[in-house]
């Protein structure tokens, strides 16, 4: 229950208490309170370092979570 209350059920979904199936929905409410956080400062960034580079960044972060997601799945 606490990967619940602090809001990373998500990013550590093998640690989860609530194996029984309790609380389960919360998985988008972890999801939206993380991209509220995050967003501003993705914002700043882009604004810093411009568009090229941040197409490069978030490229790299989507295949590092093709990979992370392939490794899960094994």
């Amino acid at each position: 229950m606490a990967s619940k209350l602090l809001l990373v059920g998500n990013l550590y979904p093998f640690f989860q208490e609530d194996t029984n199936g309790c609380m389960q929905w919360t998985w988008s409410i972890e999801c939206d309170m993380q991209l509220f956080l995050l967003t501003p400062w993705l914002v700043m960034l882009y604004r810093r370092i411009g568009s090229k580079k941040m197409y490069l960044l978030m490229g790299s972060f989507f295949f590092m979570g093709l990979v992370v997601n392939y490794y899960m799945a094994l």
